[in-house]
């Protein structure tokens, strides 16, 4: 399964009226000899414009054990298509073990991928029996709320989450609120706290607090894809008359067991305003949630 490293390790959540934000890349992989040319398998992912996607595996032929490592950089849509680079690491063998440098062999190539288009990548090619490995890669731009189909590698399997929730408010910060949350690949698990307290302004009341989504959306060995989504209401100001809304959306890729961290504070600082030097309000204590996850596989 391909799975998404980001570069930038920030994404905001976007929507069907924003430009898209990521590419959905396929890789195909095909094995070309006598007896023509047939796909042996096929991987997806959503890779954020300017981040890279990795995929992690052994060819599923008949043939000598043969693996890769594949890194896709998708870069932002051009009138022609997708420009992503793509770099593969290929060596005799599975995946269980790394091979030594000297076992590698190393390919990159750069390209435009345009529309209903595919472009063919040969990462191994075997002259004793005229066997070609080749790689399809087709790319189009998706929004972030596309619903793609998602075939985990571990689909059912069990996964944990050690999460780390941190807010500070004044400058000053509170105790962390920790717990251990069980779940499925593939499946989210959802932690919140908050009260219930009526707005200010004369609307409905909120939850004031913050609600935790995280899903594994995808897992390639031991590496882990990890959508985390935060949401909710915050007092922003000592005298709880000024509600700010919660909204982030961050996708990051992990060895299991290693802990990252997404963060968010409301209300959002304002460009405009920094750039015309504008005092900031006075009477606004904004609010950070510092969100530490770990996910372990079970």
């Amino acid at each position: 399964m391909l799975v998404v490293a980001s570069t930038a390790g920030l994404l905001q959540s976007g929507s069907a009226a924003q430009a898209p934000a990521r590419a959905l890349v396929t890789v195909r992989t095909l094995v070309i000899d006598g007896m023509g040319t047939r796909t042996v398998d096929t991987d997806t992912a959503r890779v954020p414009f300017g981040s890279k996607g990795v995929l992690i595996k052994r060819v599923p032929y008949a043939g000598p054990p043969l693996s890769f490592r594949l890194s896709v950089l998708a870069g932002a849509p051009q009138e022609t298509g997708i420009p992503i680079t793509v770099s593969a690491d290929v060596w005799s063998g599975d995946t269980s073990t790394l091979p030594r440098p000297e076992e590698i062999s190393h390919r990159e190539e750069a390209t435009v991928i345009a529309a209903e288009t595919s472009y063919l990548f040969e990462i191994d090619h075997d002259t004793k029996t005229d066997r070609r490995i080749v790689l399809s890669l087709s790319a189009r731009p998706i929004n972030e709320d596309e619903l793609v189909p998602i075939r985990p590698v571990a689909e059912g399997s069990p996964i944990q989450f050690l999460m780390e929730v941190t807010r500070q408010s004044g400058g000053e910060a509170e105790a962390p609120d920790v717990h251990l949350l069980n779940t499925m690949v593939g499946q989210a698990v959802t932690y919140s706290s908050g009260i219930k307290m009526p707005d200010p302004r004369g609307g409905s009341s909120k939850i004031i607090g913050l609600t935790v989504i995280m899903t594994a959306e995808q897992v390639q060995g031991s590496l882990v894809t990890v959508k985390v989504e935060l949401s909710g209401f915050e007092f922003v100001d000592a005298l709880h008359s000024k509600i700010e809304p919660i909204s982030h959306t961050e996708v990051q890729t992990v060895t299991a067991g290693e802990r990252f961290e997404t963060r968010v504070t409301v209300p959002a600082p304002d460009p405009a305003a920094d750039a015309a030097h504008a005092a900031p309000d006075p009477g606004v204590r904004p609010v950070t949630y510092t969100v530490g996850v770990t996910p372990m596989l079970g």
